[in-house]
């Protein structure tokens, strides 16, 4: 599977803002391994104390996903998936059945990697 990786905070900041699907990620350091699907705020957060930490790649196929619960395993989060769509549209339709929407959340993944689009 090869990616465009983007390096640079200014183009990765740029993507996000203009609309464009893209994985934030953090490279490992000496306190803390590697992550995948950081939001925009942690990555943010990151690049304030060092810029060369984050990285993207654009997402090439998005899925939306009904989650349940998202937790946080060793620095990891782990998605427990309720249910999987290719549109916004009919993930909202099949919270709403569920006896307690408020607690799914919709979440647009990479189709490859499952792993969280930034906003």
């Amino acid at each position: 599977m090869s990616r465009e990786i983007v390096n640079s905070y200014e183009d990765w900041e740029g993507m996000v803002e203009a609309g464009e699907k893209i994985v934030l990620c953090k490279y490992a350091d000496p306190e803390e391994g590697a992550r995948e699907g950081l939001s925009l705020s942690e990555a943010r957060e990151i690049a304030a104390e060092d810029p060369g930490l984050i990285y993207g790649y654009r997402v090439k196929e998005c899925e939306y996903v009904v989650i349940h619960e998202k937790e946080n395993i060793e620095d990891h989060w782990v998605l427990e998936v309720a249910a999987r769509f290719r549109t916004r549209a009919q993930a909202e339709e099949e919270r709403l059945v569920y006896a307690y929407p408020n607690s799914f959340e919709i979440v647009e993944v990479d189709s490859e990697t499952d792993k969280e689009v930034a906003k």
